[in-house]
């Protein structure tokens, strides 16, 4: 468009009807910022030429023929004037205003942000992920202390206070009755922790949870997890394998059952283990002080018959001839003795015999030494 408008000039001699400052003026301002002219100025240069033909008097073929170019050249000037056709290099605004009118801010400007497009996958996840250093503060604002007693409770449900709990994001108080119970199931002050409801209720009583250590009150025993009567006859021990009644106890199933009986388990706890006439034997009371029968309590045997003896935890004879001598050395048949040993009853009275109680012989011998009977 320049070179149009210089050729213009070059043909109708439009410089010459400049004054001399703004020819030099506009020829330089021309050289120097490349500004096409506009369309006001090319019609003012269309009028000078029409002067300038009048003015010259000039041939009417060489008026033909500068308004023949003229006219193309004005043609070439408007076909580079349209706005769709791009500007010639040497006119090109410098990189930094280029297009400042209408470009849009930087950040508003990327094609990967443009409405309908697919950002790239390198550019998606540098606008949506927020810098490392703000991404914590962004996800996991400070929302105060935590730990503490009616405070928030910490990371992971954590709470630092003793006998606290986290319950429902709140530390609350717990191991005391009506209270949700501590960490592990641990209630304090006479409670125990219901697993039903993991609150602590009250503990020990009949049909109430065991409390801790499997403790119960008197008269109760723990059995599968809840304090039940304990003692009686047919119900489970007592602690220490008790039962409330001298005349039960303990059986190896842990049952208490009758005692001291015939043929009933020995009764226990320091008393007397079997009733009267009975002994016990192998943990079960049988008749005892009897011929045959084993002994009673203390060794003894029946005592309405004194002929009788516990030996070796048996009740035998005792106090006659070739028998053992009774308890004491007393032997029970007549013109006998209990023998130098003191083992054995022995005929006593007659010729070299033993004699008998009292330094007693028989007639017509008299008992010499060694208490023998001699004649």
């Amino acid at each position: 468009m320049r070179r149009g408008a210089l050729l213009l000039c070059a043909v109708l001699g439009c410089v010459r009807f400049l004054p001399a400052d703004d020819r030099a003026d506009g020829a330089v301002n021309d050289a120097s910022e490349g500004v096409t002219p506009p369309e006001d100025t090319l019609e003012s240069d269309r009028a000078a030429v029409d002067t300038t033909e009048t003015s010259e008097a000039t041939t009417d073929t060489s008026i033909d023929i500068s308004t023949d170019i003229t006219t193309d050249i004005i043609n070439d000037i408007s076909t580079d004037m349209t706005p769709d056709a791009p500007l010639p290099l040497d006119t090109a605004p410098p990189p930094d205003t280029a297009r400042t009118d209408t470009a849009p801010p930087p950040d508003t400007a990327r094609p990967d942000t443009a409405p309908g497009l697919d950002a790239p996958a390198d550019t998606a996840a540098r606008d949506t992920a927020p810098p490392p250093d703000t991404a914590a503060r962004d996800t996991a604002p400070d929302l105060g202390p935590c730990g503490a007693l009616t405070q928030r409770c910490c990371a992971g449900g954590a709470c630092a206070a003793p006998s606290t709990v986290c319950s429902g994001g709140v530390c609350v108080g717990c191991g005391m009755l009506r209270q949700p119970c501590c960490a592990g199931g641990v209630c304090h002050g006479g409670a125990a922790c219901a697993p039903a409801s993991s609150t602590c209720v009250p503990c020990g009583g009949s049909g109430q949870p065991c409390c801790a250590g499997d403790g119960c009150g008197a008269g109760l025993v723990c059995n599968g997890g809840s304090c039940v009567l304990c003692g009686l006859r047919g119900l489970s021990c007592c602690p220490m394998m008790q039962c409330l009644d001298r005349t039960l106890t303990c059986s190896s199933s842990n049952l208490c059952q009758g005692c001291g009986a015939m043929r009933e388990p020995c009764c226990a706890g320091g008393g007397v283990p079997c009733g009267a006439g009975l002994s016990c034997v192998t943990g079960a009371c049988v008749p005892c002080g009897r011929v045959g029968e084993p002994c009673c309590s203390a060794g003894a045997c029946n005592p309405a018959s004194p002929d009788l003896m516990c030996l070796g935890s048996t009740c035998q004879y005792c106090g006659l001839v070739g028998q053992f001598c009774c308890p004491g050395g007393v032997c029970t048949q007549m013109s006998s003795v209990c023998g130098s040993a003191g083992v054995r009853c022995q005929h006593c009275g007659g010729v070299e015999e033993p004699c008998c109680a009292g330094r007693v012989c028989d007639m017509g011998l008299t008992c010499r030494a060694p208490a023998v009977c001699r004649t």
